[in-house]
């Protein structure tokens, strides 16, 4: 049985999130998975090796000492107002000071995970490197800690992700850099993963734990079944409607719902006390009569509004009028 594949069905869909939360688990020397630095190791020599980051981490890498790193999960940085929350940062420290408690940080990495090129948001990436910038700034860390942007996509290098990547531009960066990692295909994440397996089973690096083994084999496989849907979108189960695009919370009679909006243009209305989906299109005529939202529900031909025309509607008309309990962009 693959723990992934399972996790992935129904209402346990695996997301971002999800995904990010594997890779964190992996590059964090702190967790019980008995690879200790070896993986973080290995993604930041991989890195060394793209364009622009040529020996970015030899000051961390030449050298025989554990790797001191914290890894944090949607961390939130703010720029102009508006709050981002970055999906992985790294954070590596050297010993520093006049006492054995004191360190430096000398990198931060912020990762930006896509798993669909469809989630792509042009203006994220430079956003999130402004806003780390400032939060530099405001420690004065600017002049010892290097940033390195990582972009982490599916095998995809056109379209809306190549436009999110290349709107951080070289003059934004200055001193600092970014590097376009794949999930899959070489020097990529999974090539990463598959070079730990090789080493272990052949003796080059301590045994891992049999649990540990199995679920690293086991996570490759989702990886390449999710990216081999993204090349093939035959493939992709009908019932799945992708990620969610946006969503907007509404309260009727002291329970909660959250109107979701999918990347396949597919609407969900979403009973957060229940945790249970509602049927879709009743519930919104409800919302647009018991919220006083004056929505028609048919088109001027006469022909009555789907889900998608009537909840896409609905979520314009919450967020214009601020009738919302609150919204965000996933």
């Amino acid at each position: 049985m693959n723990i992934f594949k399972a996790l992935s069905m129904g209402k346990g869909r695996l997301n971002e999130e999800n995904m990010s939360a594997m890779l964190g688990y992996l590059l964090s020397p702190r967790q019980p998975h008995g690879l200790g630095d070896l993986f973080l190791k290995r993604f930041l020599s991989t890195l060394n090796n793209f364009e622009g980051c040529n020996g970015r981490f030899n000051n961390v890498l030449d050298t025989k000492n554990p790797l001191e790193a914290e890894v944090l999960l949607e961390e939130p940085y703010s720029y102009l107002g508006k709050k981002w929350f970055v999906d992985l940062v790294i954070q590596i420290y050297t010993k520093g000071g006049s006492t054995l408690n004191d360190k430096n940080e000398v990198h931060r990495i912020i990762i930006e995970n896509k798993i669909h090129s469809q989630s792509s948001n042009s203006i994220q990436l430079r956003s999130e490197f402004l806003a780390v910038l400032d939060d530099l700034k405001s420690q004065q860390a600017q002049n010892t800690t290097d940033i390195t942007m990582v972009f982490l996509t599916p095998d995809i290098t056109t379209g809306p992700l190549q436009s999110e990547f290349n709107t951080l531009l070289d003059s934004d960066l200055e001193n600092h850099r970014k590097a376009w990692l794949k999930w899959t295909g070489d020097s990529s994440i999974i090539s990463i993963i598959r070079s730990v397996l090789k080493d272990e089973s052949i003796g080059n690096i301590d045994p891992i734990s049999d649990y540990m083994r199995h679920t690293l084999k086991a996570f490759i496989r989702h990886v390449l079944d999710s990216q081999e849907e993204l090349k093939n979108p035959s493939t992709i189960k009908s019932n799945d409607p992708g990620e969610i695009k946006e969503f907007i919370l509404a309260r009727m009679d002291d329970v909660l719902y959250r109107i979701e909006q999918y990347d396949s243009s597919t609407i969900r209305v979403y009973n957060v006390e229940t945790q249970e989906n509602e049927v879709a299109l009743p519930m919104l005529k409800r919302i647009n009569i018991e919220l006083h939202l004056g929505l028609d529900t048919h088109f001027s031909s006469g022909q009555a509004k789907n889900t998608r025309h009537l909840g896409k509607e609905i979520i314009r008309c919450l967020k214009e009028q601020g009738k919302s309990e609150s919204s965000s962009p996933t």
